[in-house]
């Protein structure tokens, strides 16, 4: 991660935060990249199905 990169302030159930610190240390990242990487890899995931924003909150409703 860079200076230069966006930064975001997002509010998390502390469970899930204690799980995301848990997987980011298993990977040896931080949790800022462990964070990164999965949103990197969902949103891979979404395109591959070609899946819409919208889509998608239809299927999650």
């Amino acid at each position: 991660m860079s200076r230069k990169d966006e930064q975001t302030n997002v509010r998390i159930p502390l469970e899930l935060k204690e799980w995301l610190k848990t997987q980011a240390q298993a990977a040896r990242r931080s949790v800022t990249a462990e964070l990164v990487t999965r949103l990197e890899e969902s949103r891979k995931a979404q395109e591959g199905r070609g899946l819409s924003g919208q889509e998608l909150q239809v299927k999650g409703a």
